[in-house]
């Protein structure tokens, strides 16, 4: 790390609407199992998009394997690697402040490590194997994911990060 800045991104994500599909077969005892993203945008998401990627799958391809798919949002994640303890406690403290309320000091080993995060996001299993959620539902899921994406944005504005007064 510079010894000129106290702070630097580990990695990061604005926030993203996405549908995954991942196997429910023998492998589910597993973290990570893998998985086919039916969609994903870092921005709002267009409801007839979002329904042809998740109604596209027939039922002929759904019983062949079949797969949770679930629709989510997940707001601004932000993991910052911080010079000390004093500075890591500056941004979480911005970072509260900002609207991130499940920010914290992860790490304060080898590496002072920072977690900026919120409560917004929003998880859906809409079928396994087949659709089981109506065209009308998915819409008013999309609409609610877009307001998520709204209030992140918000969230995100670079006046609330200020240090100024």
């Amino acid at each position: 790390m510079s010894c000129c800045f106290p702070y630097y991104t580990t990695s990061s994500c604005s926030g993203r609407i996405s549908i995954l599909s991942t196997p429910t077969s023998s492998t589910a005892h597993k973290k990570a199992r893998g998985g086919l993203w039916l969609f994903i945008t870092h921005d709002f998401a267009d409801k007839d998009a979002v329904l042809d990627a998740f109604f596209r799958v027939d039922d002929a391809d759904a019983s062949a394997q079949q797969c949770d798919d679930v629709f989510r949002f997940e707001p601004l994640i932000i993991t910052v690697e911080c010079r000390n303890v004093a500075s890591a406690q500056t941004i979480v403290t911005l970072a509260i402040a900002a609207g991130f309320r499940e920010s914290g000091i992860t790490s304060v080993g080898k590496r002072v490590i920072v977690g900026i995060r919120c409560s917004i996001r929003m998880k859906f299993l809409w079928g396994t194997g087949r659709v089981m959620v109506s065209r009308e539902y998915v819409e008013f899921l999309v609409g609610v994911a877009n307001q998520k994406m709204e209030a992140n944005r918000k969230k995100t504005d670079y006046k609330q990060w200020s240090c100024e007064p």
